[in-house]
């Protein structure tokens, strides 16, 4: 799904999923989960890929909040 979105968002930024820790730079996407931590976040409850590319372009701050 995420490469789905990711062909479809303007950027030549390259994106690599990885585990949200406390602590992380940047801005998190949270797929069914939200963090437990204060941090800044998409929260996508149920994933698809519009709501992916969604929270794709807010996390490249692509989009605004």
């Amino acid at each position: 799904m995420l490469r789905v979105a990711k062909e479809q968002v303007v950027t030549d930024t390259l994106v690599k999923p990885v585990k949200a820790i406390p602590g992380s730079p940047g801005r998190i996407i949270a797929l069914r989960d939200k963090p437990n931590w204060l941090c800044d976040y998409a929260y996508i409850p149920n994933p698809n890929p519009d709501s992916m590319k969604a929270a794709l372009e807010w996390a490249l701050g692509l989009t605004e909040d």
